[in-house]
């Protein structure tokens, strides 16, 4: 039996395949086997893995074509501030969650209800569309897949302030109050531009980004009436308005994908994901006081 017992909480999938995800898989830890797993077909366990900024252990179901990463849980043997695991990154260690021992417990209202949609509604089934569902990119917007809703939470942290923070919902967090951004921070406005380009591909509708531009122009109508200096993140959310601004000029209504091919949001990802982390942090002392609440 494995040394750690996991409350999974909120996870995320992706295909292995690039042809069908643009967050596929770069290597075969996760790859199941029936030599090296305690169930032939899922691969369980804490695996080391390289996502640009270094090693990091994380939390993984890895089946033959998709994985899942677990970005929200928590240790139930401790009942200290750390039992809270938040973002990609696991605390648990490969020698204490191992593919050859992992055993997953299913809640079986939830297994009732797949069945049910497996049975009898797989053909008409889709998930709820919302922002929340999205996963945490900072590339690919001009990709459908980046915009699949393909993370889920536990219903009873499936709200905003009780899910991990993404790119798409830092505008979304309260200002200041421990998270991290303020409401002119460059972070939060970014984020803006995010989500709209991310509702137009939920909603199947031309974009729409005059909410975002004008927070753009309040926050510097404030910056130049105190006089601050500007830093470089405002020089490229600066350079990145005035790019769209042109892409837009005079044409019809585009859809979401050929703005992003035009227009680099990966640049606006990059500048709202340094504020992801901070945002996460309070997030994670949100999630440890509402488990304390619920399990008291």
């Amino acid at each position: 039996m494995d040394k750690e017992a996991i409350f999974a909480i909120t996870a995320e999938a992706y295909c292995r395949g690039k042809a069908t995800d643009i967050h596929g898989e770069t290597n075969l830890k996760t790859l199941p086997t029936p030599s090296n797993c305690s169930y032939g077909s899922l691969a369980i366990g804490v695996f080391e893995e390289s996502d640009g900024k270094g090693t990091k252990r994380k939390l993984k179901i890895g089946a033959k074509h998709v994985n899942i990463l677990i970005t929200l849980c928590c240790k139930l043997q401790s009942d200290s501030s750390t039992a809270v695991d938040i973002g990609p990154e696991s605390s648990c260690t490969p020698h204490t969650i191992h593919p050859l021992t992992a055993r997953i417990f299913y809640r079986d209202i939830c297994v009732n209800a797949f069945l049910k949609v497996m049975e009898r509604e797989a053909a008409t089934y889709t998930p709820t569309l919302t922002i929340t569902s999205l996963r945490q990119l900072v590339s690919g917007f001009y990709d459908s897949s980046t915009f699949a809703m393909a993370r889920a939470s536990h219903e009873e942290f499936d709200v905003d302030l009780l899910m991990p923070c993404t790119v798409f919902t830092v505008c979304d967090v309260p200002n200041n109050e421990g998270y991290g951004s303020a409401a002119g921070s460059v972070a939060k406005l970014s984020s803006r531009y995010l989500q709209s380009l991310a509702r137009s591909y939920i909603t199947s509708t031309p974009v729409n980004f005059m909410d975002a531009m004008e927070s753009v122009e309040v926050a510097e109508e404030v910056k130049k009436d105190s006089r601050s200096v500007e830093c470089n993140s405002w020089s490229v959310l600066k350079r990145f308005n005035a790019e769209l601004e042109k892409a837009l000029d005079g044409r019809q209504p585009m859809s979401p994908a050929v703005v992003a091919t035009k227009v680099n949001f990966s640049a606006m990802a990059s500048e709202t994901s340094a504020a992801v982390a901070s945002a996460n942090q309070k997030v994670k002392k949100n999630v440890l006081y509402h488990l304390q609440t619920l399990y008291r």
